[in-house]
């Protein structure tokens, strides 16, 4: 193992489940030494969300392809004054085609048609910087569709316990 190593979780142990990391997460290793590893590891499920963390050598596997030579260039051109704080993902606390309710009232929300009080469906199974794709739209009285799918934060969203059943 050596620095920037592109690599995956292998082996899923309890620390890691309490980082929110889960397996065959992806990362670049920053520091490495014989037995342990600090990785830069990047959440799949909320895009711009990241762990550092200390992971063994042996939990982790080194990948080798297209992808991961691109992402390991461009993350030495890019990183070089990169100090990010030891951290795990954040806990992902969605699931794509849940119905949700919108919390606040925002002009960045109201402009689109979508006040306090509507609800909609999550449409992705992933995030973007803490938004989610949600989709408002609805039948009017002639059963005509109307409203669109927009980004909504997620702290402005409530997860309606229909979902839970």
């Amino acid at each position: 193992m050596k620095k920037y190593d592109i690599v995956k979780l292998s082996n899923l142990i309890e620390e890691y489940k309490q980082n929110n990391l889960y397996l065959n997460a992806q990362g670049i290793v920053l520091e490495c030494n014989n037995e342990k590893s600090k990785v830069l590891f990047l959440n799949e499920y909320n895009q711009g969300d990241y762990a550092y963390l200390e992971v063994r050598n042996n939990d982790v596997e080194i990948i080798s392809n297209d992808t991961a030579l691109s992402f390991m260039n461009y993350i030495k051109d890019n990183l070089k004054d990169f100090n990010p704080k030891e951290k795990g993902f954040k806990q992902k606390e969605f699931n794509a085609y849940e119905k949700v309710e919108l919390l606040i009232e925002d002009d960045k929300y109201s402009k689109l048609g979508v006040h306090k009080g509507d609800k909609g469906v999550i449409m992705e199974d992933y995030a973007v910087k803490d938004y989610v794709l949600v989709d408002f739209g609805r039948l009017d009285e002639d059963n005509k569709y109307f409203g669109d799918c927009i980004s909504v934060k997620l702290k402005d969203l409530k997860i309606l316990e229909e979902n839970r059943d």
